[in-house]
């Protein structure tokens, strides 16, 4: 068992306080000399690094042990690591820099919890690189990173933002098992080696998405590519190459095989497109620019009836909230008239009365509306009844439902894309 006996104090080069580690009989400090000298015998397990922790440039020649270690903040840049780097549960409260560090052997931070920034920027490891459960508390940067053996990410979590952009894995092949995706996660590759990247077991909160900068190769299940889209500072085309590439990297196949991720990628390529269209089409519309009429309604209208096309069926729970919504109002305002004309119609009458007998059940009551705005709204040629049986105000309100339902079914008709409608019920079949 260590024992403390009392306080080292390490002074970086530059001046600043380097550490205060707990040192005791069982427990050696390897000496500190010029930026680059070898580092021997490293024991900082345990060990409080109250201010920054300055390790620029540092040469580690045999294991460097920084096992359950707490830093107030840690710069480890262009450090290097001969021996295996062990930063089990260290504890990280400020941000911690390994940029541009190269470890020659096994790195492990496991368990470790960075609550600042975390710059991982153009590191080298050359052995295996172990984040098994590691949190991200703040930005996580592994740009241009490379690693020549596996990285394990099986139950990390990236609470903020994760940069991936132009990092290489071994094989061209990164997993993220069970790893927790809380923020945006940005990757792609301006390379010829174009790497792959496999969500099919991630883990993704509501605000967690895959933002793609460059070409990557997509391993992800269709109910997750929801959480897929391109960054917006590309532009039209950027996104459409980009888009198509995907397409031939990662979803081609002879058939219908993966018809439904093809035209999911050409709904994300919408989605992420619709925002540059709505400008463009504001700066096209006199009209727009000179009376500057409220934004919001217009906008609110593009957002809800953009990518139709992709979702047909969402035309249906429109319907389904339309044919709701009148009902409701027939029933408040006009369900004798209502009763009548549906009690006419079973006789047979040619000239129905203009009010019937009162219900006595409120079911009874919300069936029939429910019953009439169904027909009302489902119906292309309008009853004859219901302009003898109406007054006038009423045929108003009738008039809109009819003339909601017919917009709903064009709309159904011609904005539907080629193959989406019957991927959609394919999805329902075998979900």
């Amino acid at each position: 068992m260590k024992r403390v006996i009392h306080t080292l104090v390490l002074l970086s080069l530059t001046g600043r306080l380097f550490a205060s580690v707990p040192t005791g009989i069982e427990r050696g400090i390897g000496q500190v000399g010029p930026a680059g000298d070898p580092i021997r015998q490293t024991d900082f397990s345990y060990g409080t690094f109250d201010r920054l922790a300055d390790f620029r440039h540092a040469a580690f020649d045999t294991a460097a042990d920084f096992a359950r270690a707490s830093f107030g903040g840690a710069d480890f840049f262009a450090a290097r690591f001969n021996g295996f780097a062990y930063f089990w549960r260290a504890a990280f409260a400020g941000s911690a820099s390994f940029s541009r560090a190269q470890f020659d052997s096994a790195a492990y931070f496991v368990g470790c919890a960075f609550r600042g920034g975390a710059d991982f920027g153009q590191a080298s490891f050359n052995s295996a690189a172990d984040f098994r459960g590691v949190l991200f508390g703040g930005d996580a940067d592994f740009s241009q990173a490379t690693f020549h053996d596996t990285m394990d990410l099986r139950g990390a979590t990236f609470a903020a933002a994760a940069h991936f952009a132009d990092a290489v894995f071994q094989h061209d092949r990164a997993n993220f098992t069970f790893t927790v995706i809380k923020d945006d996660l940005i990757i792609g590759s301006s390379s010829r080696a174009v790497q792959t990247y496999n969500f099919k077991d991630a883990v993704f909160s509501p605000k967690g998405r895959i933002v793609i900068v460059n070409r990557v190769k997509l391993h992800i299940p269709l109910e997750k590519m929801k959480f897929v889209t391109i960054a917006d500072h590309l532009d039209y085309y950027s996104k459409k190459s980009l888009i198509e590439f995907i397409k031939d990297a990662s979803f081609k196949a002879d058939g219908n095989k993966f018809a439904r991720e093809r035209l999911e990628l050409d709904y994300i390529y919408a989605k992420s497109t619709m925002y540059q269209d709505k400008v463009f089409g504001e700066s096209e519309n006199r009209l727009y620019q000179l009376w500057k009429w409220p934004r919001w309604g217009s906008n609110l209208l593009y957002d809800l009836t953009m990518g139709l096309g992709f979702r047909p069926f969402r035309l249906v729970f429109w319907l389904l909230g339309v044919i709701l919504f009148y009902a409701i109002l027939y029933s408040l305002t006009m369900a004798d008239d209502v009763a009548t004309f549906i009690r006419q119609q079973a006789r047979g009458e040619d000239q129905p009365s203009a009010r019937g007998e009162d219900l006595a059940s409120p079911v009874a009551t919300l069936i029939n509306c429910l019953h009439f705005s169904a027909s009302a709204v489902l119906t292309c040629r309008r009853h004859k009844y219901i302009l003898t049986c109406f007054p006038e105000r009423e045929k108003i309100v009738i008039f809109s439902e009819w003339l909601f339902g017919l917009i709903i079914l064009i709309s159904f008709i011609t904005l539907s894309k080629p193959g989406a409608i019957p991927n959609a019920f394919s999805g329902l079949l075998f979900r």
